[in-house]
């Protein structure tokens, strides 16, 4: 995982969840993104458009990233798989509308030689390659080590202002971002 680079827009940083994510969902949906950031430099270098973006783990790469066991990827891979299937993402658009989709399209496990293959969905490529302006970028190794659902989108939240040293967020907005909703705690300021 080491000098792997998430670029992502910054929608995708600001984007309003409507549930939460787990630890190991973030680092699924960052892990790919920064493989996708890797295939995007060597398209442009070959010239090369793009189509689906499919990407491939190792089930021993897979347990180190979700800080896991190898015997346990099948199970985990496939719970983690589902939920992100069925989550959905909101960007606020240009015009002042909105864009929902999901991150994936498919995930398998394939026994026969112990990866993962996922597919992107296609929505989510325009927000994570070619980005000239307006995005973030980071390593993924920086968020492996934190344990919380929330320090992993805060750390992007910060990560994205980091040359300004300044951001002002309202605290409805912090909530949406990281999917906190009235139902549960966090009622008060100090929560």
């Amino acid at each position: 995982m080491e000098n792997e680079i998430v670029i992502q827009s910054n929608k995708l940083v600001e984007a309003h969840y409507k549930q939460q994510y787990t630890v190991q969902e973030q680092r699924m949906v960052l892990w790919v993104i920064s493989e996708i950031n890797k295939e995007d430099y060597y398209a442009r270098k070959e010239k090369q458009k793009y189509k689906y973006k499919e990407i491939m783990i190792s089930a021993q790469k897979y347990a180190e990233l979700m800080d896991i066991t190898v015997d346990d990827v099948y199970k985990r891979a496939k719970e983690i798989g589902d939920n992100l299937m069925q989550k959905v993402l909101t960007i606020n658009t240009a015009d002042g509308g909105w864009k929902m989709f999901h991150w994936m399209e498919t995930m398998e496990y394939i026994k026969t030689t112990a990866t993962i293959r996922v597919l992107i969905s296609p929505a989510i490529i325009p927000y994570i390659i070619e980005l000239k302006e307006k995005f973030t970028q980071f390593r993924l190794e920086n968020i492996l080590y934190l344990r919380s659902t929330h320090a992993i989108k805060l750390y992007q939240i910060l990560a994205q202002y980091k040359t300004t040293k300044k951001r002002d967020i309202t605290i409805d907005e912090l909530k949406n971002m990281l999917g906190i909703n009235e139902e549960k705690s966090y009622k008060q300021f100090g929560h």
